[in-house]
Protein backbone atom coordinates (compact mmCIF):
# COMPACT_ATOMS: atom_id res chain seq x y z
CA UNK A 1 0.00 0.00 0.00
CA UNK A 2 2.64 2.82 0.60
CA UNK A 3 4.55 1.85 -2.72
CA UNK A 4 1.26 3.20 -4.19
CA UNK A 5 1.51 6.60 -2.14
CA UNK A 6 0.85 9.47 -3.79
CA UNK A 7 3.31 12.58 -3.81
CA UNK A 8 0.45 14.59 -2.01
CA UNK A 9 0.52 11.89 1.07
CA UNK A 10 -2.84 10.22 -0.15
CA UNK A 11 -2.84 5.68 0.23
CA UNK A 12 -4.70 3.73 -1.63
CA UNK A 13 -7.71 1.92 -1.05
CA UNK A 14 -6.55 -1.33 -2.04
CA UNK A 15 -3.89 -2.43 -4.96
CA UNK A 16 -5.25 -4.46 -8.57
CA UNK A 17 -3.38 -7.85 -9.09
CA UNK A 18 -1.00 -5.97 -12.14
CA UNK A 19 0.04 -4.29 -8.71
CA UNK A 20 -1.66 -0.69 -10.02
CA UNK A 21 -2.37 1.36 -6.66
CA UNK A 22 -6.59 2.17 -6.77
CA UNK A 23 -7.47 5.26 -4.17
CA UNK A 24 -11.14 5.00 -4.26
CA UNK A 25 -14.00 2.48 -3.93
CA UNK A 26 -15.69 1.97 -7.79
CA UNK A 27 -14.36 0.22 -10.80
CA UNK A 28 -10.95 0.84 -11.48
CA UNK A 29 -11.65 3.19 -14.85
CA UNK A 30 -14.87 4.89 -12.69
CA UNK A 31 -13.70 5.78 -8.85
CA UNK A 32 -16.77 7.37 -7.17
CA UNK A 33 -14.11 9.79 -6.34
CA UNK A 34 -10.52 10.75 -5.80
CA UNK A 35 -9.73 8.82 -2.74
CA UNK A 36 -11.27 7.59 0.40
CA UNK A 37 -10.67 9.25 3.57
CA UNK A 38 -9.90 6.56 5.83
CA UNK A 39 -7.30 4.68 4.05
CA UNK A 40 -4.24 6.81 5.98
CA UNK A 41 -5.93 5.92 9.51
CA UNK A 42 -6.25 2.20 8.63
CA UNK A 43 -2.67 1.95 7.56
CA UNK A 44 -1.22 3.77 10.33
CA UNK A 45 -3.09 1.72 12.68
CA UNK A 46 -1.68 -1.37 11.26
CA UNK A 47 1.12 -1.00 10.83
CA UNK A 48 1.79 0.53 14.07
CA UNK A 49 0.17 -2.86 15.62
CA UNK A 50 2.14 -4.51 13.67
CA UNK A 51 5.49 -3.26 14.87
CA UNK A 52 3.80 -3.18 18.51
CA UNK A 53 3.59 -6.63 18.43
CA UNK A 54 6.26 -7.99 16.40
CA UNK A 55 9.29 -5.40 17.78
CA UNK A 56 9.75 -4.96 14.21
CA UNK A 57 11.32 -0.99 15.02
CA UNK A 58 13.46 -0.75 11.86
CA UNK A 59 9.73 -1.35 9.56
CA UNK A 60 8.67 1.13 12.08
CA UNK A 61 11.49 3.75 11.24
CA UNK A 62 11.61 2.82 7.64
CA UNK A 63 7.80 3.58 6.97
CA UNK A 64 7.29 6.27 9.57
CA UNK A 65 7.73 9.42 7.48
CA UNK A 66 5.24 8.27 5.06
CA UNK A 67 2.84 7.08 7.45
CA UNK A 68 2.66 10.79 8.73
CA UNK A 69 2.77 12.14 5.38
CA UNK A 70 -0.80 9.94 4.73
CA UNK A 71 -2.13 10.86 7.88
CA UNK A 72 -1.24 14.47 7.56
CA UNK A 73 -2.72 14.00 3.53
CA UNK A 74 -6.18 13.87 5.58
CA UNK A 75 -8.23 17.28 5.90
CA UNK A 76 -9.68 18.30 9.27
CA UNK A 77 -11.68 21.05 10.06
CA UNK A 78 -9.76 23.91 12.74
CA UNK A 79 -11.51 21.95 15.64
CA UNK A 80 -10.33 18.71 14.82
CA UNK A 81 -12.89 16.56 13.53
CA UNK A 82 -12.00 15.10 9.26
CA UNK A 83 -13.80 17.40 6.94
CA UNK A 84 -15.55 16.35 3.82
CA UNK A 85 -16.23 19.79 1.76
CA UNK A 86 -19.19 19.38 -0.07
CA UNK A 87 -17.44 20.96 -3.25
CA UNK A 88 -15.37 18.01 -3.95
CA UNK A 89 -16.51 15.12 -1.36
CA UNK A 90 -14.41 12.31 -1.05
CA UNK A 91 -15.39 8.77 0.07
CA UNK A 92 -16.15 7.97 3.97
CA UNK A 93 -16.09 4.90 5.73
CA UNK A 94 -16.65 1.64 3.66
CA UNK A 95 -20.12 0.43 4.66
CA UNK A 96 -21.19 3.83 3.14
CA UNK A 97 -18.88 4.64 0.90
CA UNK A 98 -20.69 5.23 -1.92
CA UNK A 99 -22.90 8.02 0.18
CA UNK A 100 -21.59 11.47 -0.37
CA UNK A 101 -21.66 12.54 3.39
CA UNK A 102 -19.55 16.54 3.59
CA UNK A 103 -19.39 18.70 6.38
CA UNK A 104 -17.33 16.65 9.90
CA UNK A 105 -17.54 13.38 9.63
CA UNK A 106 -17.71 11.32 13.17
CA UNK A 107 -17.00 7.62 12.22
CA UNK A 108 -14.03 8.81 9.83
CA UNK A 109 -12.75 11.45 12.76
CA UNK A 110 -12.97 8.52 15.05
CA UNK A 111 -11.16 6.51 12.70
CA UNK A 112 -8.40 9.29 12.23
CA UNK A 113 -7.86 9.73 16.14
CA UNK A 114 -7.51 5.78 16.03
CA UNK A 115 -4.58 5.66 13.41
CA UNK A 116 -2.89 8.92 15.45
CA UNK A 117 -3.27 7.20 18.78
CA UNK A 118 -1.29 4.41 17.10
CA UNK A 119 1.15 6.81 14.82
CA UNK A 120 1.99 8.39 18.80
CA UNK A 121 5.30 5.70 19.81
CA UNK A 122 4.51 6.35 23.84
CA UNK A 123 1.16 4.53 23.36
CA UNK A 124 3.09 1.34 22.40
CA UNK A 125 6.59 1.93 22.47
CA UNK A 126 7.79 1.19 25.85
CA UNK A 127 6.13 -1.98 26.04
CA UNK A 128 7.75 -2.96 22.71
CA UNK A 129 11.18 -2.16 24.34
CA UNK A 130 10.74 -3.48 27.69
CA UNK A 131 10.66 -7.37 26.05
CA UNK A 132 14.38 -6.59 25.68
CA UNK A 133 17.20 -6.48 27.88
CA UNK A 134 15.82 -5.20 30.60
CA UNK A 135 19.32 -3.91 31.44
CA UNK A 136 19.21 -1.59 28.91
CA UNK A 137 14.96 -0.25 29.30
CA UNK A 138 16.42 2.99 31.14
CA UNK A 139 18.17 3.85 28.49
CA UNK A 140 15.50 3.30 25.75
CA UNK A 141 12.80 5.47 27.54
CA UNK A 142 15.11 8.21 27.69
CA UNK A 143 15.21 7.72 23.82
CA UNK A 144 11.94 6.96 23.51
CA UNK A 145 11.34 10.19 24.58
CA UNK A 146 13.14 12.04 21.79
CA UNK A 147 11.05 10.31 19.46
CA UNK A 148 7.65 11.29 21.48
CA UNK A 149 8.35 14.80 21.55
CA UNK A 150 8.79 14.79 17.75
CA UNK A 151 6.43 12.52 16.38
CA UNK A 152 3.03 14.21 19.04
CA UNK A 153 3.65 17.23 17.04
CA UNK A 154 2.09 17.41 13.88
CA UNK A 155 4.95 19.26 12.01
CA UNK A 156 7.88 17.48 14.15
CA UNK A 157 8.43 15.26 10.81
CA UNK A 158 11.80 13.47 10.86
CA UNK A 159 13.70 17.31 12.27
CA UNK A 160 15.56 17.73 15.05
CA UNK A 161 15.17 15.29 18.13
CA UNK A 162 12.99 12.81 15.80
CA UNK A 163 17.12 11.75 14.15
CA UNK A 164 16.69 10.30 17.78
CA UNK A 165 14.90 7.53 16.56
CA UNK A 166 17.81 6.08 14.50
CA UNK A 167 19.87 5.45 18.17
CA UNK A 168 16.70 3.00 19.15
CA UNK A 169 17.28 -0.29 19.22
Amino acid sequence: MLAGQRADGCIPARVNAAGRAIYSPGGENKPIADHALDNSSFLASAVCRYVANSGDLEFFRMHEPALRRGMDFIRRSANGPVFNPTENPQCVYGFTDVVKKTGHLLFTSVLYHNGAYWATPLNWLIPVLARRDPAQLLRQRSECLFVVETFGQKNGGAKGPAAEVNKLP
